[in-house]
């Protein structure tokens, strides 16, 4: 019962953002890069550090770069805790400093885990005058691939800014971001890639078709 729930969450997720009526749209291809080491303190509490690099215009230059330090709590076998913060460089637009929470939640049904993230965004932009508070709800399935370490995903996102300053990042739906991947993981090891589809919303511009590439290496010290 649970499964099909989420399973119809996620259905709805993907069927609002395709019913948007501003969905014809810019598109570009880019590629995206992300690297995380991990720490654990003890069995609950853990430290990380992430690194991004995004290409964009047909991946023919670079976007911005992001550094994200931040700590987890394991409160349950299930539920997590996360408090962080980004530092984002962009090289041809505004740069970005932001202080976030989150929530995570892991549920298994037989060799599938999904899990619900909830994060919560206090975004502070170049040249915007105040805070934008942006809410975040993710829901992502794996599934293994037989007894081996390889692995399937697929995940939706659903962006909304809670407040709107009149400049910058628009109020309300802001984007949404569907993906499927493929990964391996093995001792410390996790490697993933896999596409996403984007839309989003911008004030000065039409909206934003994005096809990412996106690649992700994972770390864990101990």
């Amino acid at each position: 019962m649970r499964f099909l729930v989420s399973r119809r969450l996620c259905l709805l997720a993907v069927a609002f953002v395709l019913a948007w009526p501003g969905l014809a749209a810019a598109e570009d291809v880019q590629l995206w890069t992300v690297a995380t080491v991990s720490h654990a303190l003890d069995d609950r509490f853990a430290l990380h550090l992430a690194g991004r690099v995004r290409f964009d215009d047909d991946v023919s230059q670079s976007k911005d770069y992001l550094i994200r330090p931040y700590g987890s709590w394991k409160a349950t076998d299930s539920i997590s805790l996360q408090l962080g913060y980004d530092r984002l460089q962009s090289v041809r637009s505004r740069d970005e400093h932001r202080a976030w929470q989150s929530v995570s939640y892991r549920q298994l049904w037989r060799d599938l885990s999904l899990g619900h993230r909830i994060r919560l965004d206090e975004r502070f932009v170049e040249g915007v005058g105040g805070p934008v508070v942006r809410s975040r709800y993710r829901l992502r399935g794996t599934h293994p691939l037989g007894s081996t370490p390889w692995y399937m995903a697929s995940s939706d996102e659903v962006f909304v800014n809670l407040n709107d300053q009149h400049e910058g990042p628009v109020g309300g739906f802001e984007q949404n971001r569907l993906r499927v991947a493929l990964g391996w993981k093995a001792s410390r090891w996790r490697v993933e890639g896999g596409y996403e589809w984007h839309y989003a919303r911008r004030r000065d511009r039409v909206g934003e078709h994005r096809h990412v590439f996106v690649l992700e290496f994972s770390y864990a010290t101990r």
